[in-house]
């Protein structure tokens, strides 16, 4: 009886340590895809602050689009 408990206490063991396994691996993604949407977010402004400073130096003249009715 007890090799019967012990063989399922390591079954269940080895099964948590698949889970656990796979929490790790998602977290490691999710950190990995966190680091790139930072990046991608601090890429956004620089560019946005770029457009900014080149409207500023052309004088902020907008072309202005004809409206045919």
């Amino acid at each position: 009886m007890t090799k019967s408990c012990s063989f399922f206490f390591s079954q269940d063991t080895k099964g948590n340590n698949k889970s656990d396994q796979m929490q790790d691996e998602m977290l490691q993604i999710q950190t990995r895809y966190q680091k790139e949407i930072e990046r991608l977010e601090k890429e956004n402004r620089e560019l946005r602050r770029e457009i900014i400073l080149k409207r500023q130096k052309s004088g902020g003249k907008r072309r202005k689009m004809k409206v045919i009715v």
